[in-house]
């Protein structure tokens, strides 16, 4: 939702161009259209984009959240860990999404860990102004609750749906999801680039490395899926098979 500001606020294109990022072409829910542009124009001076690599950190367990980030480019692993030490990755999130609003507005102090999983850009929105925008912007305000609500939701169904489904069709309804927010249809197919690894796959549904490395060997011989270096095709069953499983 970032580019919202900017889409409808005039003068935001050359604040973008500035700091050296492209404003993204996404599509608009609304959340940002009430805000003056005064408002953007005085809060935004606080505001920074930063850059992490693949495989970079983001924030850690433990770390004090004093900032709401904005996924403007990339892709970002947000997982937590086991008593054991094992990953368990809670959601993975892309363009548009917001990051940490859950742990500043608990308190503060997150347990879970975010990684970039491609290189990434995000916008840091400090604290003051994210809570200044939902006390006085009450259009903004429903939609995070309502994006948190879904998000937990999600959560819910995800969890009831790899506690009863074979490891098969958890990776179908894995791949069907992140296929399905970042991915392209070409005819009936669901092309994507996969930039998780064989054992951050398994993190999300709960198995091993080893499992999930045997078992997409399994759906590509089935032809459910094919894959070619990092892009993977889901064909048009395996699509289903996964949205039937949500």
């Amino acid at each position: 939702m970032v580019c919202l500001i900017f889409d409808y606020l005039p003068g935001a294109v050359s604040y973008f161009d500035r700091i050296g990022v492209k404003p993204v072409n996404l599509s608009v829910s609304g959340a940002f259209s009430a805000i003056p542009e005064h408002d953007v124009e005085r809060l935004r001076l606080g505001w920074s984009v930063r850059s992490f690599r693949k495989g970079e950190f983001i924030y850690r367990g433990g770390n004090v959240v004093r900032e709401v980030l904005v996924v403007v480019t990339g892709q970002v692993m947000i997982y937590r860990l086991t008593a054991e030490g094992k990953l368990c990755t809670i959601r993975t999130l892309g363009a548009e999404d917001f990051i940490g609003e859950e742990d500043l507005l608990e308190g503060g102090v997150t347990e879970s860990y975010g990684k970039s999983v491609t290189q990434s850009r995000c916008l840091a929105v400090p604290q003051s102004d994210y809570e200044y925008l939902l006390s006085h912007y009450p259009t903004f305000a429903r939609t995070r609750l309502h994006v948190m609500s879904t998000r937990l939701k999600t959560a819910e169904r995800m969890m009831q749906e790899i506690a009863y489904s074979t490891v098969k069709q958890r990776i179908l309804l894995i791949l069907t999801k992140i296929g399905s927010e970042i991915g392209q249809i070409h005819g009936d197919e669901l092309e994507f680039t996969l930039n998780w690894s064989h054992h951050e796959l398994a993190s999300m549904i709960g198995s091993t490395r080893e499992t999930v490395t045997t078992t997409l060997a399994l759906l590509q011989k089935e032809g459910l899926i094919t894959i070619t270096g990092k892009r993977m095709t889901i064909t048009p069953q395996a699509s289903l098979d996964g949205a039937h499983m949500q």
